[in-house]
């Protein structure tokens, strides 16, 4: 097949791999079409690799997401087991009424009941209050008060049914160290005229309950089965309460 010659015009065969009339090089038909060829290879294998580093990105985007999320996860579930056993592997040693165990107070922990008190004291919601442990038997309490954003700290420890409870500082008094409320009893009256801070776990339905009852004797803290105060507050939400 004749084609004209790019550089000089005249007549020439489409294989020719020169131009006889002025000799300028040029590409036959025959090596552009493998040259065509080898291109389209490199443009496939090209494309084969781009999809297979798509693939294998995307793939390893989905490995880091599922990793993560059973990271956050891990550290979720790690986290509930610290704020429902920490400090609490031990026997919490407490008055004369016994020792109080995790067991017996699952699937709470004292933070928490200590939390749950100072909010039916008070009238203060627990995702203000941040809990802490001073020893394996006494939690510590404090939150800063939102109407005039004073401080405020307590302390609590368990009977077999009571919370135990005493100011420990606040914005006015920070070094304060105030007594341990529901202690000091003669022949079996409460002489100091400290309301009785009740607690009850029901294990079955997981609910924590929580009552202050005035002026109680010895003998009817004692017998708080029979004597059944009917003030119990359940109300508690824990999962915003700062370790």
């Amino acid at each position: 097949m004749l084609i004209k010659c790019e550089e000089c015009g005249n007549s020439i065969s489409d294989e020719a791999p020169s131009c006889p009339h002025c000799g300028i090089r040029r590409v036959t038909k025959t090596e552009k079409a493998i040259k065509d060829k080898e291109e389209s290879i490199l443009r496939k294998q090209a494309e084969s690799q781009r999809k297979k580093t798509t693939i294998t990105n995307f793939a390893t985007i989905v490995a880091i997401i599922f990793l993560a999320v059973l990271f956050i996860k891990y550290r979720a579930e790690s986290s509930d087991y610290a704020t429902s056993s920490q400090a609490t592997d031990m026997p919490q040693t407490t008055t004369a009424e016994g020792k109080i165990t995790k067991t017996d107070i699952a699937p709470f922990n004292i933070t928490q009941i200590c939390a749950a008190t100072v909010s039916v004291l008070f009238y203060k919601p627990v995702n203000i209050m941040r809990a802490s442990y001073i020893s394996s038997d006494i939690a510590q309490i404090e939150y800063t008060r939102a109407s005039d954003g004073t401080w405020w700290r307590n302390q609590c420890r368990l009977t077999k049914n009571t919370v135990e409870w005493r100011a420990m500082g606040s914005t006015s008094e920070p070094n304060k160290e105030g007594r341990w409320r529901t202690e000091y009893w003669v022949d079996g009256v409460n002489i100091n005229g400290d309301s009785v801070v009740f607690y009850k776990i029901d294990q079955k339905s997981k609910k924590l309950y929580i009552t202050e009852e005035p002026e109680l004797t010895k003998s009817d803290i004692n017998n708080v089965s029979s004597y059944n105060p009917k003030k119990f507050d359940f109300s508690f939400n824990f999962s915003k309460l700062k370790q």
